[in-house]
């Protein structure tokens, strides 16, 4: 009789803290498009810690499916490259998962697959080459994460929000990072980049406060805007093969029509010095914007065009170096309405007071026209 209590204890025990026997039961399928293997398309099962099995109904999992795992909410909508196709989260599952193993033989993470789950590890298998849009949004308990040495492309806003992550190494046969993917990873100090790596998409690490530095890889030929925005970089090393540092992607653009006059309102990142490597043609608007620890910067030869505001702001910058082979420079201005009907100038290193006589000179000899 006490054997038989005990055991009803132990029973009721484990249903309050909601262990339950895993089945094939637990997971909808369906067929991939050519039927050689399962897609995993929603999660009825009542586990927290899942084991998703190798196999279902004797099918091999390939696909985790859109939404599979949501927890629900909203994201929206976004058109770009192949891999960052729409997608919208509604309702998704009701069961919060901590950690989740995915078996070796699965192929794609599908969008939103993990959308707001309290994960607090995942465990992804070499076999994945493709995680897709928001397919860890808003898993704020993830502190680690692993991306296979077979992805070759990570969607849009795959691990936005993701706050308690602090390393991750991107690996050679990523290509391609979607925008916003580390979007307010505010934990996030340690970012690996390997070569082969070719674009980064805008805003991909916006308001990663405790990344202090970062190296890019030669192989990358193009950033997207406001891609370190209000970052914590105070060190970068620019790739070899960038031709063009995008619009914002050093600053914090607070007001997007420019009609903000205090600089001391701008939440600019910390960088101390930056050499701009030869290759690089132009230097997008307001991209060091704000950059109030900014005290030098090299200019390549190969410079053709600065956009208005690039350094706008720039308070204590005093070195600006000119190749002697550059001997003309585009600079660019903007205009803006204030409170009259007057457009106003604004020159790309207007708020720079201390820039030194002879990089004024210098700047002056190949046509900068505006003020400091």
């Amino acid at each position: 009789m006490k054997k038989n209590v005990a055991l009803a204890m132990v029973f009721l025990a484990l249903m309050a803290v909601g262990v339950y026997a895993q089945s094939e039961s637990d997971f909808n399928v369906d067929l991939t498009k050519d039927g050689t293997g399962v897609v995993i398309t929603g999660y009825t099962g009542k586990q927290a810690a899942v084991t998703i099995p190798a196999k279902i109904q004797g099918y091999p999992v390939k696909e985790i499916g859109a939404e599979a795992f949501s927890l629900g909410g909203e994201i929206s909508r976004a058109t770009s490259r192949e891999y960052n196709a729409p997608i919208e989260i509604d309702a998704g599952a009701s069961t919060r998962l901590t950690s989740v193993t995915i078996p070796a033989g699965v192929e794609r993470i599908g969008g939103g697959a993990f959308f707001r789950q309290p994960l607090t590890s995942v465990n992804i298998p070499t076999s994945v080459t493709f995680i897709g849009n928001a397919a860890f949004t808003g898993c704020s308990s993830l502190a680690a994460v692993n991306i296979p040495a077979n992805v070759t492309a990570v969607g849009w806003r795959a691990f936005q929000g993701c706050s308690s992550l602090t390393t991750i190494t991107i690996p050679a046969s990523v290509t391609s990072i979607g925008d916003r993917v580390f979007l307010n990873c505010s934990k996030l100090a340690t970012v690996n980049f390997s070569e082969g790596l070719v674009e980064i998409g805008s805003e991909a690490f916006n308001g990663c406060s405790a990344l202090k530095t970062v190296k890019l890889p030669n192989s990358l030929t193009k950033l997207g805007s406001s891609v370190f925005s209000d970052s914590g970089l105070n060190s970068v090393t620019l790739g070899t093969g960038l031709t063009e540092i995008p619009a914002n992607a050093f600053s914090y653009q607070k007001d997007p029509y420019g009609n903000d006059e205090d600089d001391n309102n701008y939440s600019g990142i910390p960088i101390k010095t930056i050499i701009i490597p030869e290759g690089v043609t132009k230097i997008g608007q307001s991209a060091f914007r704000s950059c109030k620890e900014l005290t030098a910067v090299t200019l390549p030869s190969t410079l053709q065009s600065i956009e208005a505001d690039a350094f706008r702001g720039c308070s204590v910058l005093t070195t600006v170096t000119i190749p002697d082979t550059l001997t003309s420079v585009k600079f660019g201005s903007s205009v803006y309405w204030g409170m009259s009907d007057e457009p106003s100038l604004i020159g790309v290193f207007a708020g720079c007071p201390k820039i030194l006589l002879a990089s004024r000179a210098a700047l002056k000899k190949i046509g900068y026209g505006h003020g400091f």
